[in-house]
């Protein structure tokens, strides 16, 4: 099993997209932190994992990328 980390921004049409998905972690909608706390609180202590699909990421270099979202994860995960 694996958790993933993701957000997204307020859906924009009817359906959900992944334009909605081009949001780092911490700065879309969803309440992360306490999403964090809740899946602990059941004891689970596996694999978490980062998704990001935003189109405007693929510009970025991908160690300034993976450099970002690895600081904005622990900063989510600290208890």
């Amino acid at each position: 099993m694996v958790v993933h980390i993701s957000d997204v921004t307020p859906r924009k049409g009817e359906q959900w997209s992944d334009t909605d998905r081009d949001v780092l972690p911490g700065d879309g909608i969803l309440p992360l932190k306490e999403g964090i706390a809740a899946v602990r609180a059941t004891g689970y202590d596996g694999l978490w994992s980062v998704e990001l699909l935003g189109a405007h990421y693929w510009e970025w270099d991908p160690v300034v990328l993976a450099q970002e979202l690895r600081r904005r994860t622990q900063s989510l995960m600290a208890e």
